[in-house]
C-alpha cells in the first residue's frame, strides 16, 4: 500500500522538475530541426513547409505545445503526487535517496524491456507487411535519434505520462474509490499504470503515422509495444520513484540502439 507524505513546497519542486522537462524537450529540438530541413529538401514525410518558415523556425515553434504541456504536468504532479505517495528524489519528494538499488533497477528493467521488445517487434513485424521494414526496431539507429530518445523519452515523456498522468490517474482512483481517505490500494495504483501505459502507447502513434499508414495492424503493434514499456517504467515509479523510471526509459533507448548495431 503507497503511503501519503507532506507535501514540499510548490515553487521550489516545481522548478527543479521543471528543469529536468526543458532538458529534455531541447534534446527534441536537433530531431525536429532535421524533420523539417528533410521537409525543404523534398526528402521528408511532409509535403511541405507552412508559409516561408525556416526549419529551425518551425522546430523551435513545434516545441512550444509540448512544453505547455510538460510544464502542466509537472505542477500537477507536484500538487498530487504527494497525496498518494508517489516519490521524486529531484522535487524533495521522497522519504530516501535515489540509491544504488534504484540505479540497478532502472538500468536492469530498461535492458531487459529493451532486449525484450526487440524480439516481440521481430516477432510481429511480419503482420505489418511493407510497414515492417520502416516500423522495425531492429533498423539500425542513429545517434542522434538515441539521444533524442534517452532526453525527450527518458525526462520529458516520464514527466507527461508518469509524473503527470499517472498520478492524476492515481488520484482520481483514490478520491473515487477510496474517498480521499487513507492510502490507494493497489489496485488503483495497478490501474493508473496500466491506463497511463495504454495512453503512452497511443501517444506514439503520431511518429508511426509520419512514417507509415496507420492500419489496424501498425496501431495496434504501435499502441502494444509501447504499452509493454509503459508498464514497466509506471510500476518502477511507483514502487521506486520517478528518477528510477526515467533512468529506465533512457536505458531503453540506449539498449535498442546497442541492439540494432549488432543484428
Amino acid at each position: 500500500m503507497t503511503t501519503a507524505r507532506p507535501a514540499p513546497a510548490f515553487l521550489p519542486a516545481f522548478a527543479r522538475l521543471a528543469a529536468v522537462g526543458l532538458v529534455g524537450l531541447l534534446g527534441l529540438y536537433p530531431t525536429l530541426l532535421d524533420l523539417f530541413g528533410r521537409v525543404a529538401r523534398g526528402e521528408g514525410p511532409l509535403p511541405s513547409l507552412p508559409g516561408d518558415l525556416s526549419p529551425a523556425l518551425l522546430a523551435a515553434l513545434s516545441l512550444i505545445q509540448p512544453g505547455v504541456l510538460i510544464l502542466g504536468s509537472v505542477a500537477l504532479g507536484v500538487l498530487l503526487a504527494p497525496r498518494v505517495g508517489l516519490r521524486s528524489v529531484v522535487a524533495g519528494l521522497s522519504d530516501r535517496p535515489f540509491t544504488r538499488g534504484d540505479g540497478v533497477a532502472g538500468l536492469l528493467v530498461g535492458a531487459v524491456t529493451g532486449v525484450g521488445l526487440v524480439g516481440l517487434d521481430a516477432l510481429t513485424r511480419p503482420l505489418l507487411g511493407a510497414a515492417g521494414a520502416t516500423l522495425s526496431l531492429g533498423r539500425p539507429r542513429s545517434l542522434l535519434e538515441t539521444l533524442t530518445g534517452v532526453l525527450y523519452g527518458g525526462l520529458a515523456e516520464e514527466l507527461l505520462l508518469r509524473w503527470g498522468v499517472m498520478t492524476l490517474l492515481a488520484w482520481l482512483g483514490w478520491r473515487v474509490l477510496w474517498g480521499g481517505r487513507g492510502a490507494p490500494g493497489a489496485g488503483v495504483m495497478w490501474g493508473a499504470v496500466i491506463v497511463s501505459a495504454l495512453l503512452f502507447g497511443l501517444g506514439h502513434l503520431g511518429a508511426a503515422g509520419l512514417a507509415t499508414e496507420l492500419t489496424p495492424a501498425v496501431v495496434a503493434r504501435t499502441v502494444l509495444l509501447n504499452a509493454v514499456v509503459g508498464v514497466a517504467f509506471g510500476w518502477l515509479y511507483w514502487r521506486r520513484n520517478l528518477e528510477t523510471a526515467m533512468l529506465a526509459h533512457a536505458g531503453w533507448h540506449v539498449t535498442v540502439t546497442l541492439v540494432s548495431w549488432l543484428v
